[in-house]
């Protein structure tokens, strides 16, 4: 062979290799700059969302508040020995609905079902009592049952504003109560 051709073939060679890796090189600085883009747009979507969240959160959250106190302790009306009545549940209901009409868009998946289960087992109770009924509710399955909805609609609120950071978004444990929260908590962060 020629040494002419040897040695246009080894610069061909060369110079494919050169553009291989230039294509190569290029390929990655793309996908980085893409990532790292999409990282600020997940990290801006993320801030602004939070932020809409901490403008309407709070007063679901006093709602939820204000009703827990009732049954469990602490409001004027349980310190007044007054039961839980099904004017009670009412306006609850009222309350809830009037809220998630106007911000439900900013529940997460899991305060949202929370939210539907809640309204749902209010909705229940209130077509099983007889019309014009305002009985107190004094049964403890009942009662029970009332603060296990409110308090997952009251976590699935905190864990959306991040105040449980208790696992990445994806597959997050879905906590029963606040008990279940601390103990995930613990678990994670074993006392040193």
């Amino acid at each position: 062979m020629n040494t002419g051709i040897i040695a246009a073939l080894i610069a061909l060679v060369g110079v494919l290799a050169s553009v291989m890796a230039s294509v190569a090189l290029a390929l990655r600085a793309t996908r980085i700059e893409l990532k790292r883009t999409r990282q600020q747009l997940t990290s801006a979507y993320a801030t602004r969302l939070i932020d809409a969240r901490l403008g309407v959160y709070p007063e679901l959250y006093a709602i939820l508040s204000d009703f827990l106190k009732h049954i469990e302790g602490g409001s004027d009306k349980h310190m007044a020995g007054q039961a839980l009545t099904m004017a009670d549940l009412k306006d609850l209901l009222s309350k809830l609905v009037a809220w998630d009409s106007h911000h439900a868009l900013l529940l997460s998946d899991r305060a949202g079902r929370a939210i539907f289960g809640l309204r749902q087992q209010l909705i229940q109770l209130i077509r099983a009592a007889q019309p014009n009924e305002e009985r107190a509710l004094t049964s403890s399955a009942t009662l029970d049952a009332l603060l296990s909805g409110a308090h997952q609609l009251e976590i699935g609120l905190k864990v959306d504003l991040g105040i449980y950071e208790i696992e990445k978004y994806e597959g997050r444990d879905f906590h029963l109560s606040y008990l279940e929260a601390s103990k995930s908590v613990e678990r994670q962060n074993p006392a040193k």
